[in-house]
C-alpha cells in the first residue's frame, strides 16, 4: 500500500477520559429495576426517571446509604485518574443524580454549563451502572453551522469524522466518562433489551473545591 504524502493534523482536541469503575462489581446487584416513571424537571423534553439535580434523602428509588458510598468510591477512582494525568486532587462532586430509562425513554441533547453564573464545573461525567448498551449515549456536535469549508464527498474518506454530527459511544456497564461541560450529549434508548431491564446511569459534575468555596462565599456576602 502506497504511503500518503500528507498527514492530518487533529487540532484543538477535546479531552474525554474513559475508564472502568474499579468497584463496579460491588454495586451491580445493589440496583433493582425500578418501575417505569417520568420525573423530568421543567424544561426537559424527553421522558426519563431522574433525581436531577441531586439524589435527596427521601428519594423514592435509590437507597441513600448506597448512593453516599457510591459517591465516595467514584470520587476516589476519579482522583486516581487525575493523579495519572497530573491533575488536581482537590475536587468534589458539585451535583450527583441518577437517570433511569426504559425503551422509548431518553434525553435530548444538552450540556452541563452553569445557567446561573459564569463558572462551570471542570468535568461533566457519567457512570454507566446497569443495562447500558453501546450506542445509546451519544456526543453531539453543535458547531457544524460555523463550517466555512464546502461539503465534500466525505463518506468514504478518513476525513469523515470532521463532518459527523454525532459520536455514538461504546460505553457500557462499568464505564465512567469525564468530558468538558460544554460538550453536548444525548441518550437514545430504543432497544428491546431495555423493555424490562432498566438502563441506569449516575451523572455528575466535578468541580474544584477552592472554586466552589469562593463562589459560595461570594453568594453569601
Amino acid at each position: 500500500m502506497t504511503s500518503k504524502a500528507s498527514e492530518v493534523l487533529n487540532l484543538f482536541a477535546t479531552p474525554v477520559l474513559s475508564f472502568k469503575f474499579e468497584k463496579h462489581d460491588e454495586y451491580v446487584d445493589k440496583w433493582s429495576d425500578w418501575d417505569r416513571d417520568d420525573r423530568r424537571p421543567d424544561g426537559w423534553q424527553c421522558n426519563v426517571n431522574t433525581s436531577f439535580p441531586q439524589v435527596e434523602q427521601d428519594d423514592p428509588y435509590a437507597p441513600m446509604e448506597i448512593v453516599n458510598q457510591l459517591e465516595v468510591d467514584l470520587l476516589a477512582n476519579i482522583k486516581k485518574i487525575h493523579y495519572e494525568y497530573g491533575l488536581s486532587l482537590y475536587i468534589k462532586f458539585e451535583r450527583f443524580w441518577y437517570n433511569g430509562y426504559y425503551t422509548n425513554q431518553g434525553q435530548e441533547a444538552h450540556h452541563h454549563l452553569s445557567s446561573t453564573d459564569l463558572h462551570s464545573p471542570v468535568w461533566a461525567g457519567v457512570y454507566f451502572a446497569k443495562n447500558c448498551l453501546p450506542g445509546q449515549f451519544q456526543f453531539v456536535k453543535t458547531d457544524y453551522s460555523l463550517r466555512s469549508q464546502g461539503l465534500l464527498n466525505f463518506m468514504d474518506s478518513e476525513l469523515n469524522e470532521y463532518y459527523d454530527e454525532t459520536y455514538r459511544s461504546n460505553f457500557t456497564d462499568g464505564d465512567i466518562v469525564l468530558f468538558p461541560p460544554h460538550l453536548h450529549h444525548c441518550v437514545r434508548v430504543n432497544d428491546d433489551y431495555n423493555t424490562n431491564k432498566q438502563r441506569l446511569t449516575f451523572s455528575f459534575n466535578v468541580d474544584d473545591v477552592d472554586a466552589i468555596n469562593i463562589r459560595n462565599n461570594s453568594c453569601a456576602s
